[in-house]
């Protein structure tokens, strides 16, 4: 063996070399690219459920009704206000004043579905019942927002009854003596029971998943699995 071939030996050796520290090198970059990428992925999504999960757990004194309490009308406007006073409903609250507003409308309903997208991403980043947990607080969340709005139609047609305005018109300006419906004539007209007890199950449902985040210290157990 001459002098040129432990050259070519060596220069092949140094090459081969170099490629594999390229390879290892590029392997430790993207590995730490990824885990930068899912940290930054779980630290949105738990802001998030922290944001939410803090919204609802200060109002519960407020959101804590009882079926047997609650005649017509249930007035959750404010409430309403207060569990989606966050930048990411930006004007999503004030829809429930103004309900037929389609810029609001369109708005809060796609934070609805987004709200979808984001329980499901709280299985896929944190490990363990906590992430379900918090799947479900999302969900409840999700459904008692709904709920409210949804509920809130159904009044604003009861108010605004427009065979019942002309009937009170007409029993004013005494063209009439026959009687208006009743309050209660008019939730059975609209099926405002059902609304309501959907609402209210929808409320129970969100205290207990909030509940079980609190009894189980979930936000605190997930933070932990934010470390790089």
């Amino acid at each position: 063996m001459n002098v040129s071939d432990i050259i070519q030996i060596v220069l092949a050796s140094l090459t081969l070399i170099g490629v594999i520290v390229a390879l290892i090198t590029t392997s430790w970059s993207i590995r730490a690219q990824n885990k930068q990428s899912l940290f930054e992925k779980r630290l949105e999504i738990f802001i998030l459920c922290k944001t939410f999960y803090n919204l609802v757990e200060g109002n519960m004194k407020y959101l804590d009704l009882k079926t047997e309490e609650c005649g017509y009308p249930i007035d959750l406007n404010l409430e309403f206000s207060w569990i989606t006073n966050t930048d990411y409903f930006e004007g999503a609250p004030r829809i429930i004043n103004d309900i037929y507003n389609e810029d609001y409308r369109y708005r809060f309903l796609q934070k609805l579905e987004d709200l979808g997208f984001i329980a499901e991403k709280c299985t896929l980043l944190f490990k363990g019942n906590n992430g379900i947990t918090l799947q479900r607080f999302i969900l409840a969340y999700r459904d008692t927002l709904r709920s409210i709005y949804g509920y809130q139609i159904v009044l604003d047609k009861m108010r605004n009854d427009p065979i019942e305005k002309m009937a009170k018109e007409a029993l004013a300006s005494g063209m009439t003596k026959a009687q208006t419906k009743t309050a209660k004539e008019l939730c059975k007209n609209y099926g405002e029971p059902e609304f309501r007890k959907d609402l209210l199950d929808k409320l129970s449902a969100l205290k207990k998943a909030a509940n079980v985040i609190k009894k189980d210290d979930s936000l605190n157990k997930i933070k932990e699995q934010l470390t790089l």
